[in-house]
């Protein structure tokens, strides 16, 4: 999100107020009786101040999904590149977990709209409430949603994964026609150095391979051939991290 008049004010407010302590500078310690320019320069100082703290609130929302209240598409990409620039500088691993609700079309079809985005609500709070401070949690578009687990080995990340979709599949969610339960499917990928292949393609593989078989859950990341074996929650469960 960008708000170019705001920022291009920004810089006329901040020439304005130079050329006035310019002209202060100028005129030395000739009297000022009237206050003019004391009291243009502060004026000139408190918008130059709300200016700015305009464009810091615009960048904050530029990457913040303002229905959910997590990160968005923009900050997780970003949030991709430092961890994967992270990776190759200092080593260590990742792992990218996509979830994406299944049928949700039938929400909003069967309860409306406002009842589809108080179960996105509700979704991107029970995963961002089942993470570690380190990790991160974004929507990244639609009903889907992206995480990443720094510092985990992928048998554990996909058993995060199996457990934060049986917390989903748990839920109540309250409704303005009343209560929804819904279930999602994920996908694992490993996140490697920025040569790597794209982790998120390989994540929705795995997660549309999942959706395929017409069952709500994990699907370990996408293998040349055949189908893996789809862990359960209890399984590997003690050595997934985060709470």
């Amino acid at each position: 999100m960008s708000d170019l008049p705001t920022r291009l004010r920004s810089k006329r407010v901040r020439l304005s107020l130079e050329k006035a302590k310019e002209l202060r500078l100028k005129r030395g310690a000739r009297p000022d009786p009237s206050g003019r320019v004391a009291l243009r320069e502060a004026r000139l100082e408190r918008e130059l101040r709300l200016a700015k703290e305009r464009i810091a609130t615009l960048s904050r929302l530029a990457y913040l999904d303002e229905l959910c209240g997590v990160p968005n598409r923009r900050a997780f990409n970003d949030e991709v590149r430092r961890t994967r620039e992270r990776i190759r500088r200092h080593g260590g691993q990742a792992a990218l977990v996509l979830f994406d609700v299944d049928r949700f079309k039938s929400v909003n079809d069967d309860h409306g709209h406002p009842a589809g985005d108080a179960v996105l609500a509700a979704i991107a709070q029970t995963i961002a409430t089942s993470l570690r401070a380190s990790d991160f949690a974004a929507r990244i578009g639609g009903d889907e949603f992206a995480v990443i687990l720094h510092q985990i080995e992928e048998v554990n990340a996909q058993a995060k994964a199996a457990l934060i979709c049986s917390r989903i599949a748990a839920l109540q969610i309250s409704t303005p026609t009343g209560p929804v339960a819904v279930t999602c499917s994920a996908g694992v990928s490993l996140l490697k150095a920025p040569d790597g292949d794209d982790p998120l393609s390989q994540a929705d593989q795995a997660m549309f391979q999942r959706k395929r078989l017409g069952q709500a859950g994990l699907l370990p990341r996408a293998e040349a051939s055949g189908h893996p074996q789809l862990p359960t929650v209890e399984h590997h469960l003690e050595g997934a991290a985060g709470p």
